[in-house]
């Protein structure tokens, strides 16, 4: 399903708290992205001289990630006139958008991407801006809950149990489930003990919000 990525999704504006986004640092690698698109061009080319524009395209790949956002934290992510999230945009370098709230929800997805090159060699590369940023904009979402006061019953929008659990949702394509899981779910099982976090993907009958479509998943990381 195709969403729209028009002028009035972004909130961009001044600058956000430049200090602590100066003590954050990348901190995770590429591993367990989310869902990532590579872009592969057509054979072609001859021997030596400058890359085709098709191979210079194999080369590239777009990292994206859908977190999902209680309404009510939406403006602890976006900011003032947009400060915090053009401060995030401009410090990773990531694209971001914050996807309008859809009438009956009360959970928005928050859009987060990047593309970058890969190395001669086809390897990815080491940082990822998309990462970083999804990371920064989980933050907020969490530094949000004191002011709601969010206790248990907000778990499943992202929030901190009133046992110090933290609930965060993803979106994931259909397509890329299998790879999260792995045969047998053993890669995921491997994720559970690394992390030691609890992480399922939500069945269907459950109260999904309309802003995830049939072709979309939920990965909950409690």
């Amino acid at each position: 399903m195709e969403r729209s990525r028009s002028k009035r999704n972004y909130y961009y504006d001044q600058d956000y708290d430049s200090e602590t986004l100066a003590r954050t640092r990348p901190r995770y690698n590429h591993h367990y992205s989310s869902n990532t698109h590579r872009h592969r061009g057509g054979g072609g080319g001859g021997g030596g001289g400058r890359p085709s524009k098709a191979q210079d395209l194999s080369l590239m790949v777009t990292t994206s990630y859908r977190i999902l956002c209680h309404d009510m934290k939406a403006g602890g992510v976006i900011g003032k006139s947009g400060n915090i999230i053009k401060s995030i945009r401009q410090h990773t370098g990531a694209w971001i958008n914050v996807h309008e709230l859809i009438p009956g929800d009360e959970e928005r997805i928050i859009e987060i991407s990047d593309t970058r090159r890969r190395d001669p060699e086809g390897r990815m590369p080491s940082f990822s801006p998309a990462q970083e940023a999804l990371l920064l904009i989980h933050e907020r979402i969490l530094e949000s809950d004191a002011a709601f006061g969010i206790g248990d019953e907000e778990e499943e929008y992202g929030g901190r149990g009133g046992s110090n659990r933290v609930a965060t949702r993803l979106v994931v394509s259909r397509m890329h489930v299998g790879c999260l899981l792995g045969k047998g779910g053993k890669i995921i099982e491997q994720m559970r003990m690394d992390t030691k976090t609890q992480i399922r993907i939500l069945p269907r009958d459950h109260n999904l919000p309309r802003c995830v479509s049939m072709s979309e998943e939920i990965v909950q990381v409690l």
